[in-house]
């Protein structure tokens, strides 16, 4: 029996700390009484603003505040081709035909609030204990149980750019969850100016022969724990199947599925953002009270706006502050390829006061909670790099 260790499911470059997404920003809360079904995605548009979100200015212009070669597995050839160049996020991406050089993805200089560049250690052989990979046992040299596919996450050359390293994710061909792609659980050395505020910033790549089949996957996003909490950290910490209270933790993944119900074809997917939070906050744009574990969907209003672009390097950057104790001050922001995508104000994200914004929840893996019998179509690569944290997404 295939198990999702998290329902709403689980691909690296250099890397660097940041999210776009179409905002929307939202005001009503709801209930969640019903069992939500796909039809549900269809998204409200009485109260957001996402019908602007496509002409949002680049994080710059305001502030929060106002996944080579061919692999073989199991007699299957995977040939993986050469995707088209990009450089950081905001620049114009280079076709392989180019006549001019590559721009390489590492950043030309360090701002005074990035508190963290996973380019720094990522040469070092032992960088995954650089990144602070959680649960690592110094004495066998391996992790402990809760993880998976860190063996499937290697170092590799940027398709375009031999002199930049940049991590490959390997999904195996029908593997679901945890039996393909890479589940890790990171807190980099790194100090915020504010514990409840931090922006994640990264690039990642889907070839243009990805096959996303008709289910989708998952992408990494930030997360926090309470460390008196006993919540024992693993790479499923608050993202599913199990209970968490949000009191003790919280995670803001991606995902990537089809919405066929809202007319679109089942192979094309989209991207969404699913936060495991107080339940209790639910809005008329969001998918919640899901029948596969905790968590939410956050719908946008326009879904072209967040699509993968297969070929090319893309940027996420991801702002969140989590909301003081007994006050719904918390807001989420994402930014795709420097358009605001999402823009969630006068949230209350955890209970209590006491979870900080801990680090990076990396998962890269096919599977929906919702459907667990359909893995990777083929045995294929995604490509991550520049994860790097700042203390706000307006410091990229």
């Amino acid at each position: 029996m295939k198990f999702s260790p998290t329902p709403l499911g689980l691909a690296v470059r250099s890397v660097i700390f940041s999210f776009t997404v179409t905002a929307a920003s939202l005001t009503g809360l709801t209930g969640c009484d019903a069992t939500a079904t796909e039809a549900d995605f269809i998204p409200a548009t009485a109260s957001t603003t996402a019908d602007t979100a496509a002409n949002s200015a680049s994080p710059e212009a305001g502030t929060p505040e106002a996944t080579q070669t061919s692999d073989t597995t199991g007699g299957e050839s995977s040939a993986v081709t050469a995707p088209v160049a990009a450089s950081t996020a905001g620049q114009t991406a280079q076709s392989p035909e180019s006549t001019q050089t590559t721009e390489t993805l590492e950043p030309t200089k360090v701002e005074k609030s990035l508190v963290w560049r996973g380019n720094d250690t990522l040469g070092e052989k032992n960088w995954k204990e650089r990144w602070g990979l959680v649960a690592w046992n110094e004495a066998t040299g391996a992790l402990t149980n809760g993880y998976w596919g860190t063996n499937e996450v290697e170092r590799v050359s940027d398709p375009y750019d031999a002199n930049h390293q940049v991590l490959r994710v390997k999904y195996v061909k029908d593997g679901v969850t945890t039996e393909s792609g890479a589940g890790m659980l990171f807190q980099p050395p790194m100090k915020l100016d504010d514990e409840k505020k931090a922006c994640l910033s990264f690039d990642f790549l889907f070839d243009k022969d990805f096959d996303f089949g008709e289910i989708g996957g998952k992408l990494p996003g930030l997360y926090g724990y309470n460390p008196d909490s006993g919540v024992k950290l693993d790479a499923t910490v608050c993202a599913g199947p199990y209970k968490y209270d949000s009191a003790s933790c919280f995670s803001a993944r991606f995902s990537y599925r089809n919405l066929s119900s809202l007319g679109y074809p089942k192979t094309q997917m989209f991207y969404e953002a699913i936060p495991w939070m107080y339940e209790g906050e639910c809005r008329s744009t969001w998918l919640c009270d899901l029948p596969y574990g905790e968590g939410m969907v956050m719908k946008t209003a326009k879904p072209e706006t967040f699509a993968p672009i297969k070929g090319k390097w893309t940027n996420i950057r991801q702002e969140i502050r989590l909301n003081d104790h007994g006050m719904a001050n918390g807001y989420m922001r994402v930014w795709y390829e420097n358009a605001l995508v999402y823009d969630e104000q006068n949230l209350t994200i955890t209970l209590g006061g006491k979870v900080p914004v801990s680090g990076i929840l990396f998962h890269a893996l096919f599977g929906q909670g919702i459907d667990l019998t359909q893995g990777s179509p083929v045995t294929q690569y995604s490509y991550f790099a520049n994860f790097q944290v700042a203390n706000s997404c307006d410091d990229f």
